[in-house]
């Protein structure tokens, strides 16, 4: 069986850290964009140390901007916020 870990680059760090130690921001084949803790989404994705101080850190300089290649709307930025909040609440549950 091959047991590589799986590498990538934080867009905040940019750390090249194993995949379990990261969250992914999706933008799918439509443009939408989407919180995916579970890696399971289609579509290009932007990993970020899962940090609450890294995830809100790229969402004020507006990192995903850069990373996507275009301009992203507030209203994104918003919605992922929302989204991140609500992980960092069942996270802190599981705990």
């Amino acid at each position: 069986m091959n047991n590589k870990e799986i590498l990538r680059k934080c867009i905040v760090t940019n750390q090249i850290l194993n995949i379990n130690q990261m969250i992914r921001i999706v933008k799918d084949k439509n443009g939408l964009f989407f919180f995916d803790n579970e890696r399971k989404i289609q579509g290009r994705g932007a990993y970020v140390l899962d940090d609450i101080d890294k995830i809100y850190l790229m969402l004020k300089k507006k990192l995903l901007n850069k990373t996507f290649k275009s301009n992203i709307s507030n209203s994104v930025y918003i919605m992922l916020k929302q989204e991140v909040e609500k992980y960092e609440e069942t996270k802190t549950e599981k705990k």
